[in-house]
């Protein structure tokens, strides 16, 4: 394509022009580059959530001072020294933290002398989670690679994982998933409770609606290429400013850029990929992409899932 707005278009138009595609997908990510953006991006949501404390007793924030405790960590009761002190670690932090709601009480914990203090709606900085140290495996340095199929028409996505005995099938807002003999998604007892939307658990419905990604991602066009021999275009994408919309939420955490090939003719995206660090974190690709016709209908069966 030779313009953004060509390539926008084609985004939000997809699934406009075809009956269905499918294509075989591979999914490939790096556990150890995977942690270490997902703690970065911790560290600041914490760091930004603790600065921007709405004011509590006093008028004056909690991470801004003024709080019950001791002087020294404001907000912050029994916990003498600062953020910066020497020997001072989240570990010490979060046990001084619990000891003190335990004997203050919390809002819906029992207690009531920190629930008078905390104006509706207000998150208290004690609440703010440190970044957990990582699991184990998370640091491992090989990459994980999951070979699949994907099969999309009209709304409807069906994506297997046969190594992994995996089926999941998304028609709308609703989604289902089996793996093994466990049944998850919507309408199902395991179901949360307000049920996820699918966006949120299944991450190659992005692939198939590109335009999910331009409400927090900001394009750039780079050049027309081709890819498994179809004429298609690479974008760059930042994030934007800002809390991302809920239905990208988990997407690549601590992600600092986002490339994509675009398909010309059908806008579906045939490869996203997340960096961080100017490292590979995660990339979703397909191969062989192919239009199809009217699939069986049996195919996006949510009952026959379990």
């Amino acid at each position: 394509m030779r313009s953004l707005g060509e390539a926008l278009a084609v985004m939000v138009a997809c699934g406009e022009g075809w009956p269905s595609v499918h294509a075989e997908l591979v999914h490939r990510y790096d556990p150890g580059t995977l942690a270490e953006a997902r703690r970065a991006a911790l560290a600041r949501d914490l760091e930004a959530r603790t600065r921007d404390e709405p004011p509590t007793s006093g008028g004056r924030g909690a991470a801004a001072g003024g709080g019950p405790g001791v002087p020294g960590v404001p907000g912050v009761p029994g916990v003498p020294g600062g953020w910066d002190t020497p020997g001072s670690d989240w570990e010490s932090i979060l046990d001084a933290w619990a000891a003190d709601l335990d004997d203050a009480g919390t809002p819906g914990l029992g207690g009531g002398a920190a629930a008078s203090r905390i104006p509706a709606g207000t998150v208290p900085a004690a609440f703010l989670p440190a970044p957990a140290p990582p699991a184990r495996g998370e640091d491992a340095t090989d990459p994980v690679v999951r070979r699949g199929r994907l099969l999309a028409a009209d709304g409807r996505l069906r994506v297997e994982w046969p190594d992994e005995d995996e089926v999941t099938v998304v028609v709308g807002e609703h989604w289902r998933r089996r793996r093994g003999d466990a049944v998850s998604g919507t309408g199902t007892v395991s179901a949360p409770d307000p049920a996820r939307r699918p966006g949120l658990v299944v991450r190659e419905q992005l692939l198939v609606r590109p335009w999910l990604l331009l409400s927090w991602l900001r394009p750039r066009l780079v050049a027309p290429v081709e890819a498994g021999g179809r004429p298609s275009t690479r974008l760059t994408m930042a994030p934007r400013p800002g809390p991302r919309p809920p239905a990208l939420e988990g997407l690549a955490d601590g992600a600092q850029r986002f490339d994509l090939v675009l398909d010309d003719e059908t806008g579906v995206i045939v490869e996203l990929a997340a960096y961080y660090l100017g490292r590979l974190v995660e990339r979703r690709a397909l191969r062989h992409l192919t239009v199809g016709d009217t699939p069986d209908p049996r195919l996006f069966d949510l009952t026959a899932l379990g």
